[in-house]
């Protein structure tokens, strides 16, 4: 009785629907049609671009430049045909063209701030003094927009202009609260540069903010060079700060130096997590300082760690 109860139920909710209205299927049909001319348009596109850039690799940069502009003809918009072409366009030096460019692709994509940015970077090729005006509106109406800034501020610094950089990166950290924003690439930024001292502050500034990035911050500073002069420095930097994790990568520092027994004395004085600490003695191994390794593994075994860690101890000695 109940099968027959929902069977009946299944049945009436078959038929009882609701048939879609005849505008409503024309739009999904229409819908469909669009997405399948889009879909058609895309590949002929991108069939375009492949052979451009087959030419361009053979040196046919005419016959390149013919092919790119005829997609962006039909859509000014299509970023993977304004993108090699701009790049062809700056290679040959073809500003006024390239800013004719640039402003066809903004009006053919004005919600996307990355195609303003783009812009900029155009008019900072040409030496046009416009795109400071147009870096200052593209920066306020995304502040709130991280992704956005950090292209921004890339593309800024990549042209030469660090000091403009460096100030709209100060104002957004003071317009978001986030003081830290932009921290991990300045440091990079500074380190390619080989001003390391910089690089350091910017990494500190990132790890204060961001403690559990606190390998990825000793992995940039294990890339730095090694000479002494460099170490003082560096040396300095995190004696005098306050940062949490800064003595832990002092003590990096130090072991990577070979002084290992400074390198000790300040994780023992700052280890937060005792699996450090023996991880640190199982280093001293591989670094052939034994004994100072033995006096880790018995230090650990006598003294107050877990179980777990003790054993390890003894399976290292």
């Amino acid at each position: 009785m109940n099968n027959k109860f929902i069977i009946f139920l299944v049945i009436s909710a078959i038929f009882g629907q609701v048939p879609l209205k005849p505008s409503t299927l024309e739009d999904l049909k229409q819908k469909a049609k669009n997405s399948q001319k889009l879909n058609d348009k895309n590949k002929s596109f991108e069939s375009q671009i492949r052979q451009a850039k087959t030419l361009q690799r053979s040196g046919m940069l005419e016959e390149a430049d013919h092919l790119y502009k005829q997609v962006l003809i039909k859509d000014a918009g299509y970023t993977r045909a304004f993108q090699p072409l701009k790049e062809l366009l700056k290679n040959q030096q073809r500003f006024d063209e390239l800013i004719i460019l640039a402003t066809e692709y903004v009006k053919a994509r004005p919600k996307d701030p990355s195609a303003k940015i783009d812009k900029i970077q155009i008019y900072i090729w040409a030496e046009n003094a416009e795109w400071k005006l147009l870096a200052e509106k593209v920066f306020h109406d995304n502040i709130k927009h991280e992704g956005f800034l950090k292209n921004l501020m890339g593309r800024i610094i990549s042209a030469g202009f660090v000091d403009i950089a460096l100030n709209y990166v100060d104002k957004a950290r003071s317009i978001n609260g986030k003081p830290d924003f932009y921290s991990m690439e300045l440091g990079t930024y500074f380190r390619m540069r080989m001003a390391f001292d910089k690089a350091l502050e910017n990494y500190l500034l990132h790890l204060d903010h961001n403690p559990k990035k606190y390998k990825l911050v000793s992995s940039r500073l294990m890339s730095f060079p090694s000479d002494e002069f460099i170490l003082v420095k560096l040396r300095n930097i995190l004696t005098q700060s306050n940062v949490v994790g800064s003595k832990l990568l002092l003590s990096d520092l130090e072991f990577r130096a070979g002084n290992f027994e400074q390198s000790y004395s300040l994780l023992l004085a700052n280890y937060t997590n005792p699996a450090e600490v023996l991880q640190f003695a199982q280093q001293l191994s591989t670094a052939k300082a034994y004994n100072l390794a033995l006096k880790v593994y018995s230090s650990i075994i006598n003294g107050e760690f877990k179980k777990d860690i003790k054993r390890s101890a003894i399976y290292g000695l």
